[in-house]
């Protein structure tokens, strides 16, 4: 597995790690990097790479908080999202996200995890080199519904 890219744009705390080629990576090391690496700011973005052409798993974070999205592959597939089946809060509510290139998206926070959930999401998609965790509710985004 292949780790790149850190940076920063403009002074903003966001921060970009990619992975690729997870095969041959200990599941153990995902854990410790990517909480690490989310610990020391307030929003970073994170990326999985199963290989070239195949599968990516990002996600955004925002402190405790992370949305996550599934690609199956390179080519404008619309892939998955994470939605929250238990939370309980204003239907509306909306969480900001910044993106490595400055960017700032906001997302339902009925679409967001907590870490922990996320992280073991990542975990299991290095382990699987590729798939999607069955502990997370994934939404089609190509069926076009946002809920």
């Amino acid at each position: 597995m292949r780790r790149n890219g850190q940076g920063s744009e403009g002074g903003r705390s966001a921060a970009h790690r990619q992975w690729s080629g997870c095969g041959g990576t200990p599941v153990a090391d995902v854990r410790p990097y990517v909480l690490a690496l989310v610990r020391q700011q307030q929003f970073t973005e994170v990326w999985l790479d199963a290989g070239e052409e195949g599968p990516a798993l990002a996600m955004l974070v925002n402190a405790e908080h992370a949305w996550l999205m599934y690609l199956r592959d390179h080519d404008g597939d619309p892939g998955f999202s994470s939605r929250n089946p238990h939370y309980a809060g204003p239907p509306d509510a909306l969480m900001k996200f910044m993106l490595v290139n400055g960017q700032g998206d906001q997302y339902p926070v009925v679409w967001t995890l907590s870490l922990e959930q996320a992280v073991g999401a990542c975990e299991y998609f290095v382990a699987t080199q590729g798939s999607r965790s069955p502990d997370i509710v994934w939404h089609n985004d190509a069926a076009g519904d946002a809920t």
